[in-house]
């Protein structure tokens, strides 16, 4: 009985273990493995560029730093230019002389920069209702006055306008005579700007401070003690010796500044306009240029003859000009002193 009680005990029998396969396990080992290498490769390749874009920050920052000394000029150099100004040696003008000359180079790059055409007024295009007249005067004068209903005027001719723009418009105009593209300017000042520039650059200029002062009947002498009558009839006798277009041109500018003075007679004079425009029709000589005394002097007798100018451009131009061909006796006697 015993023998049959110990028979039935029996352990539990374990499942037998399950037999591995060692080329599935070293393919997967070898995928991993590869898996591995191409994110190394792509985190190295990846750490390459930074450096190299980490080297090209570096030498842009250089540069900078470099054009930035070069451009920036010494203290000495600044103290050197301070010292020559007499006038300026107070220490109260220190500050603004200091960033003055600081400013002096790139304001020096800019006027280098600007475009000179040294435009020949017989080869410019004309308008179509006044033949003689460049076509840029009459559109520009045609959208100030207009623009001028909306904008204040005050300062015209004086304030200065985009130079930016007055750079590309002038391009487009002589390069592409295009201009349509002055319709486009909101700024009347802009405009006014482009003519000054337009003005100041033909060659031969309107007018010659010579021409115009060693003049009979115009020399500072007798300009002084003449009544109004005889300077127009002094001033009739110049202008009837310039040229069809610089006569036609002078005649059609001047009336536009007196209808633009007496539109506004609380926000334009014809003296103040007359001294913003005249350096721009009124050329001194090279005489002139090297004293600034001289000059300025020079400019208020030039500017008192284009105040008297605008203020009866009207009488002036008011008798026949086409006696400018005839021999100088009839031309003479068309003047009644």
């Amino acid at each position: 009985m015993e023998n049959r009680k110990y028979a039935t005990l029996q352990l539990p029998r374990r499942a037998p273990a399950p037999l591995r396969n060692s080329a599935s396990d070293s393919c997967l080992e070898s995928e991993v493995i590869s898996v591995l290498v191409r994110e190394i490769n792509d985190i190295s390749t990846e750490v390459k560029t930074c450096k190299i874009r980490i080297a090209e920050l570096e030498k842009a920052i250089e540069d900078l730093h470099q054009n930035r000394r070069n451009n920036v000029r010494s203290k000495f150099d600044i103290l050197a230019d301070f010292l020559k100004l007499g006038s300026w040696r107070a220490p109260r003008h220190l500050r603004k002389s200091r960033m003055f000359f600081q400013r002096r180079r790139s304001s020096d790059l800019i006027i280098s920069e600007e475009l000179s055409y040294k435009t020949d007024l017989s080869s410019v295009t004309k308008d179509k209702l006044y033949c003689h007249v460049p076509r840029i005067v009459v559109a520009c004068c045609e959208l100030i006055e207009e623009k001028s209903k909306n904008q204040m005027v005050g300062g015209l001719y004086r304030v200065p306008g985009d130079y930016a723009q007055i750079k590309r418009l002038r391009r487009k105009i002589t390069f592409e005579n295009n201009y349509k593209c002055l319709q486009e300017v909101h700024s009347i000042h802009t405009l006014a700007g482009l003519l000054k520039i337009f003005f100041r650059d033909i060659d031969p200029p309107l007018i010659k401070s010579d021409e115009i002062e060693r003049f009979p009947g115009l020399d500072t002498a007798r300009w002084t003690i003449c009544l109004p009558r005889a300077r127009v009839r002094s001033m009739q006798k110049f202008i009837a010796t310039l040229p069809d277009e610089y006569r036609e041109t002078l005649r059609y500018f001047l009336c536009h500044l007196k209808k633009m003075c007496s539109d506004y007679p609380k926000n334009l004079s014809s003296q103040s306009v007359a001294i913003s425009i005249g350096p721009s029709i009124l050329h001194i000589t090279a005489e002139y240029r090297g004293n600034i005394q001289e000059r300025l002097k020079e400019y208020g007798t030039l500017n008192e003859y284009l105040h008297f100018m605008i203020d009866y451009c009207d009488e002036i131009f008011s008798c026949n000009f086409t006696a400018r061909a005839l021999n100088d006796s009839l031309l003479n006697s068309m003047f009644i002193d």
